[in-house]
């Protein structure tokens, strides 16, 4: 992978769009189905040639696109900042995944395992979502301190919604991966900050439809 800010953009703005679908399931049970399609389809993509391949094409990263904007400049609005928690936490996460070689595995023969069924449901498909989470909860979470999700607890306790929430943290990890292997670093976050934003923007708008 060409270790680009575009690639770093691209991959971080990937976990943002986890994170936000994870923040709009906690609070108000709802999702955006084509940014959840995008974010969840990533995770099947192990060979794509480039980040934005992941994706299907930037239109499936506008989402991201727009919320790493609005955490680049409006970073202390309580919405913003509890994003932003979200993906901070998913970079601790795929530290610790890094020098785990055995939780790799797991992961990687679990979504190859799940592979099969796409081909007769859905990536958005409940059995598709509840298979996604459990790889996330046998292989993810037992490597340290759980993302802990705000929300409204009658949504975080529904056994569905849950399994969407954990699947999209999965998908987040896959987003970080990503930014790391274009060399992304959290020191270059603060250093590469305005070029980033103005990367963010113009990926933006090449995502955006044709009028």
């Amino acid at each position: 992978m060409e270790h680009s800010l575009e690639n770093r953009v691209i991959g971080l703005a990937g976990a943002y769009q986890a994170a936000s679908l994870v923040q709009r399931i906690a609070w108000e049970g709802r999702y955006a189905p084509g940014p959840f399609a995008a974010s969840l389809g990533s995770l099947f993509q192990l060979t794509s040639p480039t980040p934005e391949a992941v994706y299907g094409g930037l239109a499936g990263l506008r989402l991201g696109l727009e919320t790493l904007t609005e955490a680049f400049t409006r970073p202390a609005e309580d919405r913003v900042r509890e994003g932003t928690r979200y993906v901070i936490a998913l970079i601790h996460l795929e530290r610790r995944l890094e020098h785990a070689p055995q939780n790799q595995a797991a992961i990687r023969s679990g979504i190859e395992q799940t592979q099969p069924l796409l081909a007769h449901y859905d990536v958005t498909h409940v059995n598709i979502v509840h298979r996604l989470a459990e790889i996330y909860r046998t292989a993810v979470s037992s490597l340290g301190p759980r993302i802990l999700v705000r929300g409204e607890p009658s949504i975080l306790q529904d056994a569905d919604q849950a399994a969407r929430i954990r699947a999209l943290l999965l998908a987040g990890l896959r987003a970080v991966i990503l930014w790391r292997q274009a060399k992304g670093r959290r020191w270059r976050l603060i250093l590469e900050r305005r070029q980033a934003l103005q990367v963010a923007r113009g990926l933006l708008e090449r995502a955006r439809p044709a009028p």
